[in-house]
């Protein structure tokens, strides 16, 4: 019996054969030769794409079997750097975002800017007086200690928890024997101030102590503390002078007074910085 489709007994050539199957994805068989020794280039796939790993990430190229073709295949966003990728014709740039700012470094007194497409690092000045950690301050994009070595770094200082206020009377530190708690003494060899006065008229110690004390109070104004020193002197003055005899020692013990307070008040500010710097820690 001959079935159909049979010839003679054999099988029709080439049957059951796939032409170019062993041809690479971008070729064909020239011949439909089923053993693929004679692949081609397939125009027909010249628009194909290539698989994932013949792809270059980032570009902004896509490989086809006929070459590559503009895509919108961008490289990778880096985070911070003031710039976003773009493909512009199968061409990577970079364009200018001055909003991609970097991390902002905390702990240095400084914050990111971009300008330009380039990032800096610059003085944050809305960090001045603020901690950085428990012993550091930022002080005009510098760091600063705590411990006041600088009065004027430490715009936000707080008390120093560690500091009790003290006195010394009227001299200061090393001038206590050039400026005397009770100036009037120079009268003591004379009769007429002995027939009126006592050793203790005219003195100014506890003025002095009182104005120790305020220098050496965190935050204390200086020209508060200034005003109140010379009104408490000039009280002195018009409780001990106030009789019509001693009208004379009156107005020199004002004079005394004017005199230690313009010293203060104009003449010399390290006693009052050194007081704060010591009563008060720089921010914290």
């Amino acid at each position: 019996v001959i079935k159909a489709g049979w010839h003679c007994g054999s099988q029709p050539a080439n049957s059951g054969c796939v032409s170019g199957k062993g041809c690479p994805l971008c070729k064909k068989s020239a011949t439909n030769d089923c053993n693929n020794n004679d692949c081609v280039d397939d125009q027909s796939k010249a628009e194909l794409a290539l698989p994932a790993e013949q792809q270059t990430p980032g570009d902004c190229q896509t490989a086809t079997c006929g070459g590559s073709v503009a895509a919108d295949d961008k490289p990778a966003d880096v985070k911070g750097d003031c710039n976003n990728p773009s493909c512009v014709a199968g061409v990577a740039y970079l364009t200018v975002n001055n909003k991609d700012l970097p991390d902002n470094r905390r702990g240095d007194c400084k914050k990111p800017i971009c300008v330009n497409g380039l990032s800096n690092y610059v003085r944050d000045q809305s960090m001045n007086g603020q901690p950085v950690n428990t012993d550091q301050c930022c002080y005009n994009g510098k760091i600063v200690s705590n411990t006041i070595a600088e009065l004027s770094q430490c715009p936000n200082r707080v008390d120093n928890p560690d500091h009790t206020p003290g006195f010394n009377g009227c001299g200061g530190s090393g001038l206590s024997s050039a400026v005397p708690d009770n100036p009037m003494w120079v009268n003591l060899s004379t009769l007429a101030y002995n027939a009126l006065h006592s050793i203790s008229d005219g003195d100014f110690t506890q003025s002095c102590n009182e104005h120790d004390e305020c220098y050496d109070k965190c935050n204390r104004n200086k020209s508060s503390c200034d005003s109140s020193f010379g009104s408490s002197m000039d009280s002195v003055c018009h409780s001990d002078y106030s009789g019509a005899l001693s009208s004379v020692y009156l107005l020199e013990c004002l004079a005394f007074s004017w005199s230690y307070e313009s010293t203060v008040s104009i003449g010399i500010d390290s006693f009052y910085d050194n007081a704060q710097s010591n009563a008060c820690n720089c921010c914290q």
